[in-house]
């Protein structure tokens, strides 16, 4: 594989400022998958490869809204490229880049070198590439348009587990659609999208009634945290000031795509606590126990996948840790949806 390719997926993976786009049309019909059913001509696609996704496309496999266009040196066998980012840089979902040549030759930009594999996708023949920089994190997809004429998906993970083609495999039934010969776009899949449960949707600062917060001696008014909502990159939450200045904040937050066993990190179970025909666990750290006697949390399991916690404490009596954790849970279970 020559350098130009390596400089090409360097680009695409980069940020850049948006250009203007090319106006120009590909010639060609992509190539079929093998035994596919003959189609009517698509429209051509334009040579912008931002054309190739649309918003509610990118949106829907969880990338940002708009990609960015990166132009093209033909001299330098670079074709024009647009690189959209994962709207949630901390899930699965990797950035990918696609690149749109309409007079560079699949095998004069890869230099001759033979794809590693071949596959259907989108009722369109795809082949996919070796990068000889990025090894098992890239992955390169490619489909001929015509003689001097082809589309290129690629993207790169770094992770522990890296999975660079699910992002690509996820991105090209939408881009063949948008080619000659391609077959209709599935509806789009983002694998970081939260599962709905019945939790979705509540507000977490509208669970504690008012009167409730006050008669505990809270604020009554929270403070919304979470992802979207503050500078946290946490679940949806609030959290509430306490009049008492040894008492500390109660925080209540929902966890819509984790098992209820997974939130209680450090904790330990160390009694039940029953309310409103619901059994809540309370958790302690007792491998710290300084800290068990300020900190105090109250877990309740809601189906395989989501879960309400609340958290609070008391720096001075260690009997009063879980009274705040244990008021809320009183006030809100009846109020909750069923599980």
């Amino acid at each position: 594989m020559n350098r130009r390719h390596l400089i090409t997926v360097a680009c695409a993976l980069a940020s850049t400022s948006l250009l203007a786009s090319c106006a120009s049309s590909i010639a060609g019909t992509a190539q079929p998958a093998a035994g596919a059913p003959s189609a009517p001509p698509a429209q051509p696609a334009r040579s912008d490869p931002c054309t190739l996704l649309t918003p509610e496309q990118a949106t829907g496999l969880g990338y940002v809204e708009k990609g960015t266009f990166t132009d093209g040196d033909p001299g330098a066998l670079l074709p024009p490229t647009c690189r959209w980012e994962a709207a949630d840089t901390m899930g699965d979902v990797n950035s990918v880049s696609i690149a749109l040549s309409t007079d560079i030759a699949l095998e004069e930009y890869y230099d001759s070198a033979q794809p590693t594999g071949e596959k259907e996708i989108g009722g369109l023949r795809w082949e996919s590439y070796e990068d000889p920089i990025a090894g098992d994190n890239g992955c390169d997809l490619a489909t001929k348009i015509g003689r001097t004429s082809f589309v290129q998906v690629a993207s790169l993970d770094f992770g522990d587990e890296p999975n660079a083609c699910a992002s690509v495999e996820a991105v090209a039934p939408q881009v063949a659609a948008a080619l000659p010969g391609g077959s209709p776009a599935p509806p789009p899949v983002n694998p970081d999208a939260v599962p709905a449960t019945p939790l979705s949707g509540l507000e977490p600062c509208d669970l504690v009634p008012l009167e409730k917060l006050e008669a505990m001696q809270y604020k009554a008014q929270g403070r919304k945290t979470g992802q979207g909502r503050s500078g946290t990159n946490t679940p949806p939450g609030c959290e509430w000031e306490s009049n008492d200045p040894d008492a500390r904040l109660l925080y209540l937050a929902l966890f819509l795509d984790e098992a209820a066993e997974d939130i209680a990190y450090d904790e330990q179970e160390v009694e039940k606590f029953d309310t409103g025909g619901r059994t809540w666990g309370v958790f302690k750290e007792v491998d710290n126990p300084d800290f068990a006697k300020i900190s105090c949390s109250l877990i309740l399991p809601y189906g395989p996948k989501s879960a309400v916690k609340i958290t609070s404490g008391h720096s001075v009596d260690p009997a009063k840790t879980c009274d705040g954790g244990k008021g809320a849970a009183e006030a809100l279970t009846p109020a909750l949806p069923p599980a």
